[in-house]
C-alpha cells in the first residue's frame, strides 16, 4: 500500500508493524461531510501517545475534495484512506472493521476529537482488567465554543442488561473493543438505519460481554450548529422518539433479557413513543419552522422519556459484572 493514497488494495499500514511485545490498535473513522473537522479528528488520532496504531479513514462517497488532507498525512504510514460509494456511516464502519488488522479496534467520528492519551488509557485498562470492550466518559462542546465543555460520565458498565434496554449512553468515539468480538459476523453496525445503528450494535455486544468503563473524559464530542440549531440528529426529540418507537421491533429480544415487570416497564413507554411519533408525523406539517416542530416533538416525547428515565434510576444501582460473560 502507498500511504496517503485512496483506494489502495491493502488499507492497512504500509510496512508498519507494532513494536516488539506491543499490540496494534486499528482506528476507524467514517467520513461524509465536514473536511475541516476530519483533519482535526485524524490529527488527534495520529498524535496519540500510543503509537502502535493504524488509522483507516473511510470516505463514504463524500462530495467534498479531501485531496489536501490525504496529502497532509502522506508521510505517516499509519494513515490510509479508502473510498466507497455512499452507503452511510454504518457501512463505512463495517468496511473499516473488515480492513482492520489490529488486535483492538477503536472508533472515532470525523467531527470529534480524542485526548492524546485516549488509546493508551483504554488499552492499559482493558489489558489489566481483561475486559473485551470498554468505553469512557466524554466532554461535549458546541462547535465554535470549544472552551466551554460539559462532562458526561455515562456510568454504565458490567452486565449492561436490562439497563441498556432503557438507556444506551455509549458514545461511539468512546468505544474500544477487541477484534475477536467482530469475528462474529452478526456483530456489525446496522446498515440501512438513519439513526441508532451504533446503539443496536452495543446492545448486541452487551448481550455477550461485560462492559468496562473509565470515568476519565478522553473524548471531546462536537455538536454542530446548523441554521441556529444543533445539527446532531441524536439530540433531537423527533429522532429520540423515533428510535424508541423502533424498539418495538426488538420486543422478543427485550422479553428474553428481562423479567416480566422489567419487560412491561420497557414495553409501555415504547408503545407511547410509537404513538407519539405517529402523531408527530401526522401534525408536524401544521407547524412552521424547525424550532416549533422540535418543541412539538419534545411535548409528545415527554411521557415516554420520563418513564424510561424512571426505570434507569431504579436499575442503575443494580449494575454488576456477570461471571458468566467475558
Amino acid at each position: 500500500m502507498i500511504c496517503g493514497k485512496e483506494n489502495s488494495k491493502d488499507c492497512g499500514a504500509d510496512g508498519f508493524a507494532p513494536e516488539p511485545g506491543a499490540v496494534l490498535v486499528s482506528v476507524i473513522i467514517p467520513f461524509y461531510k465536514g473536511k475541516d473537522f476530519l483533519a482535526e479528528a485524524v490529527k488527534s488520532a495520529a498524535e496519540q501517545s500510543e503509537k502502535n496504531i493504524e488509522i483507516i479513514v473511510i470516505n463514504d462517497g463524500s462530495p467534498e475534495n479531501i485531496g489536501d488532507i490525504i496529502e497532509s498525512f502522506k508521510s505517516d504510514r499509519r494513515v490510509c484512506f479508502k473510498t466507497q460509494i455512499n452507503k452511510g456511516a454504518a457501512a463505512a464502519r463495517n468496511l473499516g472493521i473488515e480492513l482492520a488488522k489490529g488486535e483492538y479496534i477503536a472508533f472515532l467520528d470525523a467531527d470529534d476529537i480524542w485526548a492524546p492519551n485516549k488509546l493508551q488509557a483504554q488499552l492499559d485498562f482493558m489489558r489489566k482488567t481483561g475486559r473485551k470492550w470498554a468505553h469512557c466518559a466524554y466532554n461535549r462542546f458546541v462547535d465554535g465554543n470549544r472552551g466551554q465543555k460539559k462532562y458526561f460520565p455515562c456510568k454504565i458498565w458490567g452486565d449492561v442488561y436490562p439497563l441498556i434496554l432503557f438507556w444506551c449512553p455509549l458514545a461511539t468515539p468512546c468505544i474500544m473493543a477487541k477484534r475477536e468480538i467482530f469475528e462474529d459476523k452478526t456483530l456489525r453496525f446496522a446498515e440501512g438505519k438513519s439513526y441508532g445503528e451504533d446503539s443496536a450494535l452495543w446492545r448486541a455486544i452487551g448481550e455477550k460481554y461485560n462492559l468496562g468503563y473509565l470515568p476519565e473524559p478522553l473524548v471531546e464530542v462536537r455538536l454542530r450548529v446548523l441554521k441556529n440549531k444543533i445539527g446532531n440528529a441524536a439530540y433531537r426529540a423527533e429522532v429520540q422518539m423515533s428510535e424508541r418507537a423502533n424498539f418495538l421491533k426488538s420486543w422478543r429480544f427485550a422479553m428474553a433479557h428481562s423479567n416480566p415487570p422489567v419487560f412491561l416497564a420497557w414495553l409501555l413507554p415504547t408503545l407511547i413513543s410509537r404513538a407519539g411519533i405517529s402523531l408527530y408525523r401526522l401534525f408536524s406539517k401544521c407547524f412552521r419552522g424547525e424550532n416549533a416542530k422540535e418543541i412539538f416533538a419534545r411535548f409528545l416525547y415527554l411521557p415516554s422519556y420520563a418513564m424510561f428515565k424512571a426505570a434507569v434510576v431504579l436499575l442503575r444501582p443494580l449494575q454488576k459484572f456477570n461471571p458468566k460473560k467475558s
